[in-house]
């Protein structure tokens, strides 16, 4: 990397820096008035925007300067700008064949991003990071109807500095935006139970529907799992017919149609049975792209998987979950509520837990609802003058911040990076020093300042892993290597360079390229590739081209122009990367 480019990403991870801190602080002054007091009840939409905007200040720089992860960032980007070149609203192509595997609600937003500000990291990981944003958003504005003002900043700053959310936000994925659909149904499903079904029906059926888009039939399925969930806790059998379940479904079906009628016919069904057979119903049954256990013995042994998974996702905010699952509600309202928020929490985590195919992120949809709890239990026990951090608690935090510093100084060498290691240093350092001082506040009986403290060390050293020591490991990846090796070596015949693929899946080259005329080649078929008049070439791993050369020979001209170690992220491993190319 340029010193140029070093010194701006430098500077970005600064900005992220300054604005953590000012959360941090924004959040002890919040924290530190009653729950009932007139300076955090008023002007609702005003303290929430200023929260939002502190909060994209410290998530917006981190999204500049490293590059895309693949396989899934660069397979997102490229179906994103594929669908922007070709004007095409339906259906994404990757590697020139039509990619089906998720739907295109994220890939709209990308488009607008690329679209205005060009093909870069950022503009393919702002869209997450504005989802993240709006689902933060609701979740505040859902607690604020269901508890106090103060509960209500908690729930929105406990999502927020959770590790899990706060990933997921600077990451160009999908879960983003279905995390807020599903809040956005969530709280069309408490307006119904809190007595105003006129409003609430059609925001679960809105929900849904933009859910569905969004990731599939799992953005239907995962609210109606919750409605059911509260139903059987309850036993309010009633609310399904306040639900108005055929103009739910109505409306839900009509915002589906508007993207999965043109798609399905342009298709020929072939987009609706990737995303429900093969996509949705296939993985129950079996683990999809091997994640998850291969037999019976192993599927019964990953069931309770996505506990620790939810537990070291909560990250700071974990020693508070259990004696908030264990708070119960004092009237009938706090009783429904912790009914609604327990609904949607176990139900989706039965779920994910019976299904075969096992991903972590699987997850996020109910971390909304373990906020909400959460800020709940520690609003009340600040009501009550209880001590927040009891010995246990504090030192989970010191260990965990110790822990995550070891892990993140010593990974890139862990792994095999023989680069910029010394990068990791610095968050490393601010999570190791940022545990030991909400420690000692903790100890010290100061639990406002521990609790503020504690969500800024998440997004303080997030600042600095996300871009500055995350970048530095570049060198050690081949998308944009590869990219630049073939623009100077080829700059006046990008237009008509044939690329093949070959055992090679960094689809974040295609992004960085932007060439046309891209497609995935066998091995075997790298000699016939090479036959056609125009300029060719190919990348694929050493070891598969030497196993492809005992039964074949290249043709005449063609030559190695790139080889390089580098880093493949969806096989976790380092490999020699081949680039193959001929002198026409």
């Amino acid at each position: 990397m340029l010193p140029a480019m070093i010194w701006s990403v430098a500077l970005a991870s600064l900005v992220a820096l300054a604005f953590a801190v000012a959360l941090g602080r924004l959040a002890q002054r919040r924290l530190a008035v009653d729950s009932d007091a007139s300076q955090v009840s008023g002007r609702p939409v005003a303290r929430t925007l200023t929260f939002l905007l502190l909060l994209a200040g410290a998530t917006l720089p981190c999204l500049y300067g490293w590059s895309l992860l693949d396989r899934d960032e660069g397979y997102y980007a490229e179906s994103a700008r594929s669908m922007l070149e070709r004007h095409d609203l339906f259906v994404p192509v990757v590697a020139g064949e039509a990619w089906l595997e998720k739907p295109p609600l994220t890939f709209w937003a990308m488009m607008a991003s690329i679209g205005s500000l060009g093909r870069t990291e950022f503009a393919a990981r702002l869209p997450a990071a504005l989802f993240g944003l709006l689902a933060i958003g609701l979740t505040v504005a859902l607690a604020r109807r269901m508890v106090s003002a103060r509960a209500a900043w908690l729930a929105g700053f406990a999502l927020a500095t959770s590790l899990l959310p706060a990933l997921a936000m600077r990451i160009a994925l999908l879960d983003a935006s279905l995390l807020a659909c599903v809040v956005l149904a969530m709280t069309g499903l408490w307006e119904s139970i809190d007595g105003r079904e006129r409003r609430g029906w059609w925001l679960f059926a809105l929900g849904t529907g933009l859910g569905v888009i969004a990731k599939g039939p799992l953005g239907a399925a995962l609210p109606i799992f919750a409605l059911v969930g509260y139903v059987v806790a309850s036993r309010d059998f009633g609310l399904l017919r306040r639900m108005r379940p055929l103009a739910s479904a109505a409306l839900a079906l009509a915002v589906v149609a508007l993207w999965a009628v043109p798609a399905t016919i342009q298709t020929d069904g072939a987009y609706l049975h990737e995303l429900v057979w093969v996509r949705t119903i296939q993985p129950i049954f079996s683990p999809l792209q091997g994640h998850g256990g291969g037999n019976t013995l192993a599927y019964l042994a990953l069931l309770p998987v996505y506990l620790p998974i939810v537990w070291l996702g909560l990250g700071v905010w974990a020693p508070f979950l259990v004696p908030a699952l264990r708070a119960r509600g004092q009237d009938e309202r706090a009783r429904r509520r912790r009914q609604f928020l327990l609904g949607w929490v176990v139900s989706m985590l039965v779920a994910f837990s019976l299904v075969s195919t096992k991903l972590a992120h699987y997850v996020l949809p109910f971390f909304p609802a373990l906020a909400i709890l959460i800020g709940v239990w520690i609003d009340g026990a600040l009501e009550r003058g209880e001590r927040l951090w009891t010995g246990w608690r504090s030192n989970y935090l010191l260990g965990g911040g110790l822990f995550s510093a070891a892990v993140i100084i010593a990974g890139p060498s862990l792994l095999g990076a023989p680069i910029a290691t010394w990068a990791f240093l610095a968050p490393g350092a601010v999570a190791a020093l940022g545990a030991f001082l909400v420690h000692r506040a903790a100890r010290a009986g100061r639990d406002v300042p521990a609790l503020a403290g504690a969500g800024t060390l998440v997004l303080a050293t997030l600042a600095l892993l996300t871009p500055f020591a995350l970048g530095r490991l570049d060198a050690g990846k081949s998308p944009q290597a590869i990219a630049e090796l073939l623009r100077e070596r080829y700059a006046d015949r990008l237009d008509s360079l044939q690329i093949g693929l070959s055992d090679y899946s960094q689809f974040a080259l295609l992004y960085y390229l932007d060439s046309p005329n891209t497609s995935k080649v066998q091995a075997t078929q790298i000699t016939a590739f090479f036959d056609g008049p125009d300029p060719a070439v190919v990348v694929i791993p050493r070891r598969t081209l030497d196993e492809a050369l005992e039964t074949t020979t290249l043709p005449e001209g063609a030559e190695v122009l790139w080889e390089r170690r580098c880093w493949i992220e969806d096989k976790n491993r380092w490999r020699e990367v081949v680039v193959l190319g001929n002198g026409r």
